[in-house]
C-alpha cells in the first residue's frame, strides 16, 4: 500500500511538472518594443481662411507665402494688446445687455468704439499690404475668383454650373474693365449693371424663377414650409408675375402684395399664419413736385381764366 501511494505521489508530481513546461513552451516572447523616432514639431498654420484660399488661388510661390505670413504675424502681434485691451469691456457690455442696462451698455460701447476703429486700421493695412504681394495677373485671378464666389452666393438658388461660373467670370473682366473699384459710387453702378447681366444673360429662365420663389418665401424662414407648399408658392408666384410689366413698379408692388396675401390665406396653414406677420399695407407714393414747365403751363391757364372774368365782367 505504502509503495502504490508513492507511486501515484510520483505521478502527480510528474504530472504537474510538465504541465508547467508544456506551459512554458506555449507562452510567447515578449518582443521589445520599438519605440518611435522623435517626430517633427509641426509649423502652425499662419494663413487661414480667405489667406490661405488666395494662396491657393493665385498659385503663391514659396517666397510670396513668407511674405504674406509676416504680414499676418506683424498684424496678430499688433492686434494683441487691443484685444486684451477690449476683453474686460466686452465682458461688462455683455453683462449690460443681460441685464438690460442701456447706460451701461452704451458707455461699454463707446470705450470699444475707438478700440474696434484701431483694430479695423490695422486689419484693413495688413490685407492692402498682402494684395501688395500679388502680381498683377496674380491680383486680377483673385479679383475674379472672389466675385464668382460673391455672385454664386448671391444668386445661390440657381445653383451656378461651372460652365456658368466661367461666363460670370468673364462678364466680370467685361464689367470692371475701366472702372475704379476704389470709387464706390463707380463700383456700384458697374456692380449693378453686372448682376443684371448675370441675371438676364447667364442664368435660365428656371434659375431666374428659382432665385424669385427664394426670396418670396425668404419671408416664410421660421415657419419650415413643406415641399408641397413650397411647390405651391412656385407656381402662385410664376401665375402672379405672367405677363407683368415688371419696368411698371406699382403693378409689381400690387403683384407682390397680392402673392403674400394669397401664400397666407390658401398656403399657410392656421398655426403657420400665427407665426407670420401680416405685411403692412403699402403707402401710396407721394406726389411728385411739378416741374418748371408745368408750372408755367399751370400759371398761364390761371392768367387766361382770370382775362377771361374780367371780359365777363
Amino acid at each position: 500500500m505504502k509503495r502504490a501511494a508513492m507511486m501515484v505521489t510520483v505521478v502527480c508530481a510528474l504530472a504537474v511538472l510538465a504541465g508547467t513546461v508544456w506551459a512554458q513552451e506555449g507562452a510567447e516572447t515578449p518582443k521589445k518594443v520599438k519605440k518611435p523616432d522623435a517626430r517633427p514639431e509641426k509649423k502652425p498654420v499662419v494663413l487661414q481662411g480667405s489667406h490661405a484660399q488666395m494662396v491657393q488661388v493665385c498659385a503663391c510661390t514659396a517666397d510670396q507665402v513668407k511674405a504674406l505670413e509676416q504680414i499676418e504675424l506683424k498684424k496678430r502681434e499688433d492686434l494683441k494688446p487691443l484685444g486684451e485691451k477690449a476683453q474686460p469691456i466686452n465682458e461688462r457690455l455683455k453683462q449690460a445687455t443681460k441685464d438690460k442696462d442701456a447706460d451701461a451698455a452704451k458707455a461699454a460701447r463707446a470705450e470699444l468704439a475707438p478700440i474696434s476703429k484701431q483694430m479695423g486700421e490695422i486689419t484693413s493695412k495688413a490685407w492692402a499690404d498682402m494684395l501688395a504681394v500679388l502680381t498683377p495677373e496674380q491680383k486680377s485671378t483673385w479679383d475674379q475668383w472672389q466675385f464668382v464666389r460673391t455672385a454664386k452666393s448671391r444668386f445661390a438658388a440657381a445653383k451656378i454650373t461651372d460652365e456658368q461660373a466661367e461666363k460670370v467670370k468673364a462678364a466680370y473682366v467685361k464689367h470692371s474693365a475701366g472702372v475704379d473699384m476704389a470709387d464706390a459710387k463707380a463700383r456700384n453702378a458697374a456692380m449693378t449693371k453686372l448682376y443684371e447681366a448675370i441675371e438676364q444673360e447667364i442664368l435660365t429662365a428656371d434659375q431666374r424663377t428659382d432665385c424669385a420663389v427664394a426670396g418670396v418665401t425668404g419671408r416664410y424662414r421660421n415657419v419650415n414650409l413643406t415641399d408641397e407648399q413650397k411647390a405651391q408658392v412656385r407656381a402662385a408666384y410664376v401665375k402672379s408675375v405672367a405677363g407683368l410689366d415688371r419696368s411698371d413698379k406699382k403693378a409689381v408692388l400690387a403683384a407682390n402684395v397680392k402673392l403674400h396675401e394669397q401664400i397666407r390665406t390658401e398656403i399657410l396653414t392656421e398655426e403657420q399664419r400665427a407665426k407670420v406677420k401680416a405685411p403692412p399695407a403699402p403707402k401710396p407714393a407721394p406726389e411728385k413736385p411739378a416741374g418748371k414747365a408745368e408750372a408755367a403751363k399751370k400759371a398761364e391757364a390761371a392768367k387766361k381764366a382770370e382775362a377771361t372774368n374780367a371780359d365777363e365782367d
